[in-house]
This record gives C-alpha cells, structure tokens and sequence, in this order.
C-alpha cells in the first residue's frame, strides 16, 4: 500500500513538472501585444458634390499587431488597416446623427516560429451631430 502511494505520488511530481516545462515552452512562442485604436470624423466639405464624409483614425500596436487589422464602425462600415495601422471609411453622404465608436475585435499572428495574441481595442466614443 505504501508503496503504491509513493508510485502515485511520484508519478503525479512527474506530471506536474512535465506540464510546467510544456506551458514555459509555449510561453517562450506567445506574446501578447496591447492595442489601441482612433477615431475622427470629417465632414463633407462644402464645395464637393459628391458630399462625402469619412471615419478615419490608426490601430497603434507593436510587432505587427497594427497591420492588416479589421475595424469595424457600427453604423459606417468595416474595413482593413494599412501596414502602418492606418484606417478609412468613406460615406458617399453624411452618417445619420449620432454616437461612433471603432472596434477592433482580437487576432493572433504568426512571425517566424512565434504566435502573437494582438488584444482587441476601442476607441473613445465621438459624437456626430
């Protein structure tokens, strides 16, 4: 009986410490990388005729957690950051009234032998009158 629970027990240190060496591995190839994203409004200008407004800001993340990123404005549209973070929807009219926010939902990246977890982002909310 003894002996069996010393078996166990050392089978369970084993375990323990294989799954510790398994997780510091996995750690080694993750990286978490913050974001933050903005957002602006441009009204139409007065003398085009095409009335066009836009919604443009930038995804600021570092190790390539900026580019090719969906962003997406409820109530504006979605579209893909440039390879700088850059962003821009254009309205062929005026939005309706009301508040905007940008969202950036979470992605994860390959470079090289690592994966990066790229956090989701909001932007301040603005207010289009």
């Amino acid at each position: 009986m003894k002996r069996t629970i010393s078996l166990a027990a050392a089978l369970l240190a084993c375990l323990a410490l294989g799954s510790i060496a398994v997780a510091s591995a996995q750690s080694e190839r993750r990286a978490d990388v913050k974001a933050k994203v903005t957002l602006k409004y441009a009204a139409p200008e007065p003398g085009d005729p095409y009335g066009r407004s836009e919604f443009k800001g930038v995804v600021k993340a570092k190790k390539g957690c900026d580019a090719k990123r969906n962003v997406k404005v409820k109530g504006a549209g979605k579209t893909t950051t440039s390879k700088s973070g850059k962003y821009e929807i254009t309205l062929n009219s005026e939005p309706a009234p009301g508040v905007f926010q940008a969202k950036v939902k979470a992605a994860t990246i390959e470079k090289g032998d690592k994966e990066i977890d790229c956090a989701a982002a909001k932007s301040k909310q603005i207010t289009v009158p």
